[in-house]
């Protein structure tokens, strides 16, 4: 693969008013050009055309054939670079370079570093989903430039995940923040575009965000366990579904987070998925919440000595003891963490569906969150009436 770097003199044979033309770049790499200013608009006898090179009839014609000069060996060392190394080398790299662009940025780096940069900012889940996706990406590409990430290998990237039998969330939840640090990389110069712009993502089918049954929670709730781990997760798991609380921040809250007003025992906390945005302070009055039975879940944990109101565990330890209590409630649903607040969100809608209500309660970022739990609601409202024989000669 060729490449000429050069300069080109009133190109267009056109001059200005004051007799000035201008002076550009010529770049051919491949036999693709592309012509871009210098910056520079000089008279005729300013440039000599076989030297090329500003003469001395310019006042400071040293120090823009100096600048030219650096500018036109940057992009020779950085082509002779990128062969030496078996990289790809073209017009657009040449064009950045002369912008004052990065272009050997490699995705690895650039997204472990952001990566990096949001731990402060994210919970410990969204953290591992984001670790998971840049080794997936890397275990697919390899140690690759960002520039060198196109749009025909973001198509192979999708059939890589297809093969290994993902589900299309899945799928979709890597799509997307490769996406994002395409989007990074393309606001800080490092490229010229994200090559996601003309990809629409798949979300696949919307998950099922019912939850558990009133009849199922108070199945739950009236189990007779005699191991102490099952019912701390147990307790955790029914006060999440009373709540809507993540788990996360089930397991941050402090004696700090209650307040009292009269009887009533409220809840104060800032959610720690969205703590780096605005307004994601919640506040629960538990003993309002479904007839108070948050407040009487919590109670007995309110009188321990430990700084943290719940036993501190592991996500994936409570969702294996939460298993065993499935096996033992013969419920269908999946039991885990996560289901309990699906589970809030249902029963609220069920009860009360105002998405407002919900979205202030949940702590949802947007409002359309709020809102599929209202659609599903009327959906199994619309479901259990197809099932009613409905009798017209009854009197």
């Amino acid at each position: 693969m060729q490449a000429k770097f050069s300069l080109v003199y009133n190109r267009r044979k056109k001059k200005n008013k004051d007799g000035h033309a201008l002076l550009e770049y010529s770049i051919t790499i491949g036999g693709k050009r592309k012509i871009i200013s210098t910056g520079y608009t000089l008279k005729p006898e300013q440039w000599n055309d076989k030297k090329k090179r500003v003469t001395g009839k310019h006042p400071y014609y040293l120090q823009i054939n100096a600048h030219l000069n650096q500018q036109l060996q940057k992009l020779e060392t950085a082509y002779h670079k990128a062969i030496a190394n078996e990289r790809s080398f073209s017009v657009d790299d040449a064009l950045m370079i002369l912008r004052g662009r990065i272009t050997s940025e490699k995705f690895l780096t650039f997204a472990n570093n952001i990566h990096e940069q949001e731990k402060n900012e994210l919970a410990e889940g969204t953290l591992r989903h984001q670790r998971s996706a840049i080794d997936s990406f890397y275990n697919f590409a390899g140690d690759i430039h960002i520039k060198d990430i196109t749009q025909e290998l973001i198509y192979e990237y999708s059939y890589y995940l297809r093969r290994r039998n993902l589900s299309q969330p899945t799928q979709y939840n890597k799509h997307k923040f490769l996406k994002k640090i395409l989007n990074i990389a393309y606001k800080r110069g490092l490229i010229e575009k994200n090559p996601y712009s003309l990809i629409k993502l798949e979300r696949g089918g919307p998950p099922d965000r019912n939850g558990l049954e009133f009849s199922e929670i108070e199945k739950i709730e009236n189990l007779d366990l005699s191991a102490d781990d099952l019912i701390r997760v147990r307790d955790m798991f029914i006060f999440q579904c009373y709540t809507g609380l993540r788990f996360s921040d089930l397991q941050n809250l402090t004696h700090d987070n209650i307040a009292y007003e009269g009887e009533s025992i409220i809840l104060y906390f800032i959610m720690e998925k969205t703590k780096r945005y605005k307004n994601n302070s919640i506040v629960l009055h538990l003993s309002k919440l479904f007839e108070g039975k948050p407040a009487e879940i919590i109670t007995p944990y309110l009188n321990t000595p430990s700084h943290y109101i719940f036993p501190r565990m592991s996500n994936q330890h409570a969702n294996r003891q939460l298993k065993i209590i499935q096996q033992i409630t013969g419920i269908k649903q999946p039991l885990s963490t996560h289901i309990a607040r699906h589970t809030f969100c249902s029963r609220l809608a069920e009860i009360h569906p105002d998405p407002y209500l919900i979205k202030e309660l949940a702590g949802h970022s947007d409002i359309r969150t709020s809102m599929i739990y209202i659609h599903q609601s009327k959906t199994a409202l619309g479901k259990k009436l197809d099932n009613i024989t409905w009798n017209k000669n009854r009197k």
